[in-house]
């Protein structure tokens, strides 16, 4: 497994721990949400946009019952 939450702990200047996320979002294609704005602002700079997003941007999923009505 590439360690490459150290080189985006680095590169952001964020601790560890939101890194180890980021990180594994990147090797899983996936999209990291996070509550953390100025985390995300570290990645967009630094080039992972697509990885993150803004837990105040979500919107929730309709519940299954009220969409079948």
């Amino acid at each position: 497994m590439p360690m490459i939450f150290f080189d985006i702990a680095l590169d952001l200047g964020h601790p560890f721990p939101g890194c180890v996320y980021l990180a594994c979002a990147i090797m899983n294609d996936a999209t990291l949400v996070t509550d953390d704005r100025k985390f995300l602002e570290k990645a967009v700079v630094n080039g992972h946009k697509s990885r993150m997003v803004l837990l105040a941007d979500c919107r929730p999923r309709e519940r299954r019952d009220e969409i079948e009505g």
